[in-house]
């Protein structure tokens, strides 16, 4: 790739464009921004949720480069969003459309919180064309402007049922009797994750 192309400043670009991103309807949405540049680093499109009824960031990127004639192979997309991998009937899903592209590159920001997503977008478009994400730094920015939508989906990634977090919880409850002087492990015998519990703070605050 061309090493006048400044990534930390493209992604920066695409998570300005997700913050100008409005809700198509009274539901919870997230917020997404996407860009496409050429080897170079010069923006050919950019796009964000909302700004065309019922189309995703990605696909209006594509969706104007295919109308200005643009030849995208070789090019790269900043999504702050991974891409969905389904969309309802008579649609076609980002991915799809990505690989479609011939572009040559994806930088994502967050992955989808979806499950049904999860994931699946990235090893999607790994098949086909080289996937890498944003640096730590930017992706909990994405974060923080996607916090709705992260508690919306919250309760299928850390469900009190879940033995991740049954087995952190034992952990975190361990080290404090430790800490305290309680014996464990075969002195009193090895303390058991609870049956029931409620969830501590750091596990249910974002």
């Amino acid at each position: 790739m061309a090493g006048s192309l400044d990534i930390t400043a493209l992604m920066k670009v695409a998570i300005e464009e997700a913050k100008k991103s409005t809700p198509e309807d009274e539901g919870v949405h997230p917020k997404v921004g996407a860009i496409i540049a050429d080897p170079n680093g010069n923006i050919l499109q950019r796009a964000h949720r909302g700004e065309e009824s019922g189309s995703h960031a990605e696909y209006l990127c594509l969706k104007k480069a295919k109308a200005a004639n643009q030849n995208l192979e070789g090019c790269v997309m900043f999504t702050t969003l991974e891409p969905c991998t389904a969309r309802g009937p008579g649609k076609q899903a980002c991915c799809t459309h990505i690989i479609e592209s011939k572009i040559k590159r994806v930088y994502i920001g967050m992955l989808d919180p979806n499950p049904a997503i999860c994931g699946k977008g990235e090893t999607r478009l790994r098949f086909h064309l080289d996937v890498e994400r944003f640096p730590l730094d930017l992706v909990n920015e994405i974060l923080m402007l996607n916090a709705d939508i992260l508690n919306r989906f919250k309760g299928a990634h850390l469900s009190e049922e879940s033995l991740y977090v049954r087995m952190q919880i034992h952990q975190i409850m361990r080290e404090c009797l430790v800490r305290n002087g309680v014996p464990v492990d075969g002195q009193k015998g090895e303390i058991q994750p609870p049956v029931r519990y409620r969830l501590p703070p750091v596990f249910v605050q974002l």
